[in-house]
């Protein structure tokens, strides 16, 4: 078994309340004999079995709370949606097999059967195309839901107790909020008046997130403002006229996004903005995914962020965080050559590695 993280000062100071820590969506799990009754995040109910000993993942978020919860060993399918294939395989070489769930929201569900999942997890917004196909074939679907921190704290929570991995789960959860509860004591100082707009990318420049999407609840967290706060739609496309009205302090390329800082820099349609003008133009990390995404990595964002806008304000000593995160919960040794690879890497994530496979699905 993985250790859990070292215990840091912020991290013992929330421990304690865990158990009065409400899942913010609805899930239940009741046990019946050698079966848990599931009701997921979608209210969907299920019957799995308390001894699951393979499991497939249909949701890239899904699958990164396994490797945190430390049910690896079970993980038998997966979908990693946009991550770096390349170092996941040479990282966990159990996964360098075909992949039987595509990037896409569609599942090839014969290549599925042939790992003989006791239950999957299944991809929130997909039912048609993904869940119902695989639930029509006898094999439970459970659904989590994690476009927001405490929604992704919550699918952790129910995927632990389905597992049995209530203590890896509650060691996340804790921290998970420590984290965020020292990035707010700290930027709880700056004033309204210093508080940046951000302008985050998806994977095109003029594409970006709407409210509901995790990423602006990342850049709240870091205590600015999402540019794109009062659009709605979920992948909003807009032009340079508007990202003009809405002039944001700082732009941060999405790890996945096709254009580089350089591209933006040099683009004459961007040259007046207010961002590119002052030289506030960033790409956010990545790692096994990207860190904007709504996984377990997505905390190490919010860091990087927060010191990004205000370095005057917040204080993490980021490398070691890196280096804590990644060994206690996918149990990596991060060395300093791969610690200044994750931290100055600015090429858009590559997820080409997987193309191939994932097309036959």
């Amino acid at each position: 078994m993985k250790a859990i993280p070292p215990t840091v000062s912020y991290i013992s100071l929330f421990f304690i309340a865990l158990l009065a820590i409400s899942p913010v969506s609805a899930w239940e799990i009741t046990p019946d004999g050698d079966y848990n009754i599931i009701i997921d995040m979608t209210g969907y109910e299920s019957i799995v079995p308390v001894d699951i000993t393979s499991l497939g993942s249909l949701d890239p978020f899904g699958t990164q709370l396994v490797f945190v919860l430390d049910a690896l060993d079970i993980l038998t399918s997966a979908n990693f949606g946009p991550a770096d294939y390349e170092i996941i395989r040479s990282l966990y070489p159990q996964f360098d097999t075909p992949f039987v769930t595509h990037y896409g929201k569609r599942v090839n569900v014969e290549e599925l059967l042939t790992t003989y999942p006791d239950a999957t997890i299944g991809r929130y917004g997909a039912d048609d195309s993904v869940n119902t196909p695989v639930r029509n074939v006898g094999v439970p679907v459970v659904v989590d839901y994690v476009e927001s921190p405490e929604l992704l704290i919550s699918s952790a929570n129910m995927l632990g107790t389905m597992l049995g991995k209530e203590t890896e789960a509650a060691a996340f959860e804790a921290y998970f909020r420590g984290v965020m509860d020292e990035l707010k004591s700290q930027t709880d100082l700056i004033s309204e008046d210093e508080r940046l707009v951000v302008y985050m990318t998806k994977s095109e420049p003029l594409n970006t997130f709407d409210a509901e999407q995790y990423q602006t609840s990342m850049i709240e967290i870091a205590s600015a403002s999402s540019a794109s706060v009062d659009v709605s739609g979920g992948d909003v496309a807009i032009n340079i006229e508007q990202l003009y009205l809405w002039d944001p302090d700082v732009i941060v390329l999405a790890p996945y996004c096709s254009a580089s800082i350089e591209d933006i820099m040099a683009d004459s349609q961007w040259q007046e903005l207010k961002a590119v003008k002052n030289g506030a133009v960033y790409r956010l990390p990545k790692y096994l995914a990207s860190w904007d995404l709504p996984i377990p990595e997505s905390i190490l964002g919010m860091i990087w962020l927060a010191q990004t806008l205000y370095p005057e304000y917040v204080d993490f000593d980021i490398e070691n965080e890196i280096v804590t995160f990644y060994k206690g919960f996918y149990g990596l040794d991060i060395d300093a050559e791969t610690l200044e690879f994750i931290l100055t890497d600015t090429r858009q994530v590559n997820t080409g590695a997987s193309q191939e496979k994932l097309d036959r699905a």
